[in-house]
């Protein structure tokens, strides 16, 4: 398991769930937090390599974001089953799924290095925010972003409807990354994960972490 939130659900047969059709696929589970019983179960699925990195919820619904491969699709028991396609070996992704566990939306940001996920959401104040790492650069409604290394960290805002609202980098010369989000009631994000440091250290605009040739931890404030 790599992320949970808690929140209340009730019955349904996990045996039920189909074997993955790529190396790997992104299950989704609802369980009541009192009993254990199950509530409801679906799934993320392409012929590559899924994964789900963070979940989160708030009053209108849940949200999931990770990496997807090779034309994913985003599995629902009713009609709203959504398909998308990558451009990458994996792109970041952000969904909404209703209580009921349907989706709602799906968005997919497009890069053209190996690899773009999305680590950690939360929800707040009718907006997502989600961090992360990418490598070459991830295409963005209105912007592109691009790495200053191997890797760098990003910062994406929503709003809860999957409207872009804007996006943030961060990073050095060497492998960078977000592992952690979290908000507070006035919108502002907070990120935390590691980096490699290397010359000039890891650039968080307009300020600066130390050198170091080890990883280190970081945590930055974005009032955005």
């Amino acid at each position: 398991t790599a992320a949970l939130a808690v929140n209340d659900a009730a019955n349904v047969n996990f045996a039920t769930l189909p074997i993955p059709a790529g190396s790997s696929d992104i299950a989704l589970i609802a369980l009541n937090k009192t009993t254990g019983a199950g509530a409801w179960a679906t799934r993320i699925s392409s012929t590559g390599a899924d994964v789900g990195r963070g979940i989160t919820f708030d009053a209108n619904g849940i949200y999931v974001t990770g990496g997807v491969d090779n034309n994913a699709s985003f599995i629902s028991t009713g009609p709203s089953t959504f398909t998308t396609v990558t451009t990458s070996s994996q792109d970041m992704f952000v969904a909404k799924l209703n209580t009921a566990g349907v989706f709602q939306w799906v968005r997919r940001e497009t890069g053209n290095g190996t690899s773009e996920f999305g680590k950690s959401i939360t929800a707040v104040s009718n907006k997502l925010f989600i961090s992360g790492n990418f490598n070459s650069t991830v295409a963005l409604p209105l912007l592109t972003l691009t790495t200053a290394g191997s890797s760098d960290i990003f910062l994406l805002s929503y709003l809860t409807n999957g409207q872009f609202i804007y996006a943030k980098k961060a990073g050095g010369l060497n492998a960078d990354q977000g592992t952690g989000v979290a908000a507070d009631n006035n919108a502002d994000a907070y990120v935390g994960g590691d980096h490699m440091g290397g010359a000039g250290g890891a650039i968080f605009t307009p300020f600066a972490t130390g050198t170091g040739a080890t990883r280190n931890c970081y945590v930055a404030k974005c009032g955005c």
